[in-house]
C-alpha cells in the first residue's frame, strides 16, 4: 500500500516520512502560514518551498 501522509508534515518530520516508506507527503500549513498568505508575500512562500525541497530531496 502506498501512503502519503498530508495532515501537519513539517520540514522536521518530512523526510523522516519518506524515509519510512511514503511515497510523497502533503504539504499546507507549514509551506502557506496564515501570515504569509494574507500579506501575499510570495518571495517568502517561494523561498519556504525551495528550503523544503532542498530538505526533502537530501538522502
Amino acid at each position: 500500500m502506498n501512503l502519503i501522509p498530508t495532515g501537519g508534515v513539517t520540514v522536521a518530520d518530512g523526510r523522516a516520512f519518506l524515509d519510512a516508506g511514503a511515497i510523497a507527503v502533503g504539504i499546507s500549513s507549514s509551506l502557506f502560514p496564515k501570515s504569509l498568505a494574507a500579506n501575499q508575500d510570495w518571495l517568502a512562500i517561494q523561498q519556504r518551498s525551495h528550503h523544503f525541497l532542498q530538505t526533502l530531496m537530501q538522502p
